[in-house]
This record gives structure tokens, sequence and C-alpha cells, in this order.
């Protein structure tokens, strides 16, 4: 609501948004870690201070929240490109155990492979894979920081999530066959 207030400064827009992309960058990492969060909340502060220190050089804040505007989907592919290496690993342990074919590990972890149709019969049914694949490697990720009763509790997600893609895979994998 602060940023649809005509009196708003465009300061506090641009603040608001770059201390706002900066806190989501750092969720990103879900380490739940102290140090992490630590730092995240300092970069944000620092991002929050960064449009007065611009408008100090003589930039008009216009100028500046447009800057700051156009840096955050930028801030966003960083976010996704960041996890793209984890979530990789994770599904090549995947397929190392069998849940999914190695074929599907890329186009899977892939930020952009990942929208297209991975080779599937249904583009819809590898969007479901690909959503369910990656919170397979999120889940299994997440486990590893968790107390042993949320990490069984953990697990027994993860074994429900394998099997539905095992089975998608199986379903795709017939009808591919059947159309051949």
């Amino acid at each position: 609501m602060l940023v649809l207030r005509p009196e708003t400064s465009p300061y506090a827009v641009s603040a608001c948004i770059a201390a706002g992309a900066v806190a989501g960058y750092g969720i990103t990492f879900a380490a739940k870690r102290i140090v992490v969060d630590i730092v995240t909340v300092v970069a944000a502060i620092g991002a929050a201070y960064a449009p007065l220190g611009l408008a100090a050089t003589g930039l008009s804040f216009e100028t500046i929240t447009i800057g700051v505007a156009a840096l955050v989907p930028l801030i966003v592919v960083a976010a996704v490109f960041q996890q793209w290496p984890e979530i990789r690993a994770e599904l090549r342990h995947e397929a190392s155990l069998g849940f999914i074919d190695d074929a599907d590990v890329r186009r899977t972890a892939h930020p952009l492979l990942r929208h297209g149709g991975g080779g599937w019969t249904d583009r819809h049914a590898h969007r479901e894979f690909v959503r369910l694949a990656n919170e397979v490697a999120l889940r299994k990720r997440r486990q590893r920081f968790r107390a042993d009763d949320v990490a069984r509790l953990y697990q027994l997600e993860i074994m429900k999530l394998r099997m539905q893609i095992q089975e998608m895979s199986r379903i795709d994998r017939a009808m591919r066959e059947g159309s051949e």
C-alpha cells in the first residue's frame, strides 16, 4: 500500500523494492543458518540505503527507482540459476537410485529447459513432473538441516513424491511407445 499512495516518495519506493529483492534472494539459500540470515538482513538494509547514496551523486530519485526496478528481474534470474547446480545434483542422485530417468535430469533441473515439453507427449504433464521433481530435490536439501523427527516426516513426503514422479514417467513412456 505504501507504493500506491501519491505522497510516497520515489526514494521510499526504490528502497522497498531494493530491500525486498535482496531479502528474497537471501531466502533462496534456505539453509536456516543464522550467519546467512544475518548477511541477508545486512545486505537488505544496505540495498534500502543504496538509493539515498545514489541520490547524493546527483541522480534523480525517479531515475534511481527505474534503475532499481530494472535490476529486480536480474536478481530473480540470479536466484533461479543459483539453485540450478543443487537441484541438478539432487536429481542426479534420484536418477542413480532409479527414481527418474537420466534423460529427465537436465530437462528438469535447468531453469530454461524445464519450461519446454522435455520430449514428453503431454507438455502439461511434463510441467507437473518438473514441479514434483524439483520439490523432491528441495525437500531432500531441507531434510538435511532438520532434527530427526522432522527429517523422518520429510522422508515420508519425499517417498510419496518419488512414487508420483515414477508413475508419471511410466505413463509418459507408455504413451510414447504406444504412439510409435
